[in-house]
């Protein structure tokens, strides 16, 4: 593997959602379903929601609505529900369209993660541990000094303290605790697991003819930073 994954950011709650002409997903069984594509993230997405349901690939038609398309279709009568995520889920929230299913109902299912190539890993630990750390330093701010944060963020970013809170508001950020103790557990069937994750997707992937085989997740997925920081984070606590 090129790249190996040293720790999970965040994963998605509400900033993804399908949304259409319905109050549940079971009523898309029959319908024209938008996703962002065959066999991408937002195909895997809406099949493990209706999976979720109870119902199976064959019970929708797929159409490729790319996200910022979708309210458009669904008021051209081209789909009947699709994925979209924020800011264009609240445009179609404010045209009376209806959450459907969120990415929080399948936690850890679309995650954000923090990857490098596998030589600066190799060659260049003690800085892939610095970044990490920053990471965690500024989840630490946040939850300690939150309005001066967002004027931060805001300052530096060019984006609004509002829309900055609703991006916060629509995921979950996950904490150095649950990198070690979740993110990173290999033994996990749970989607907050990234191996659990990652093999759920690879057969996705297979199944479709996408990849010839499965990963070695313990090749891709590198535990050791989250791991030693956790470890010296309990230790300073014991010693107080």
């Amino acid at each position: 593997m090129d790249t190996k994954v040293v720790y999970a950011v965040d994963y998605s709650k509400s900033a993804d959602a399908i949304i259409g002409k319905g109050n549940n997903l079971t009523e898309v069984k029959g319908q024209k379903i938008g996703v962002q594509g065959i066999n991408t993230f937002s195909h895997f997405f809406v099949l493990s929601a209706l999976q979720k349901v109870g119902l199976t690939e064959g019970d929708v038609q797929f159409v490729s609505i790319p996200a910022q398309n979708v309210t458009q279709a669904l008021d051209k009568g081209e789909i009947f529900a699709g994925h979209t995520y924020q800011p264009y889920l609240s445009g179609g929230l404010k045209k009376g369209y209806h959450v459907m299913f969120t990415a929080g109902q399948l936690p850890g299912l679309i995650t954000t993660v923090l990857a490098f190539r596998s030589n600066i890993v190799d060659q260049r630990p003690q800085d892939v541990q610095a970044v990490i750390s920053s990471f965690i330093e500024a989840e630490q701010y946040y939850d300690s000094h939150r309005e001066d944060a967002l004027n931060i963020m805001s300052s530096k970013s060019g984006v609004s303290k509002q829309d900055i809170i609703q991006n916060f508001d629509g995921i979950k950020v996950i904490s150095l605790k649950e990198n070690s103790l979740l993110a990173m557990n290999n033994k996990s069937n749970e989607t907050t697991s990234l191996y659990a994750l990652g093999n759920h997707m690879a057969g996705f992937l297979v199944d479709r003819g996408q990849m010839g085989q499965y990963p070695d997740f313990t090749k891709l997925i590198q535990p050791k930073f989250v791991n030693a920081l956790y470890g010296t984070q309990n230790v300073k606590a014991i010693g107080k």
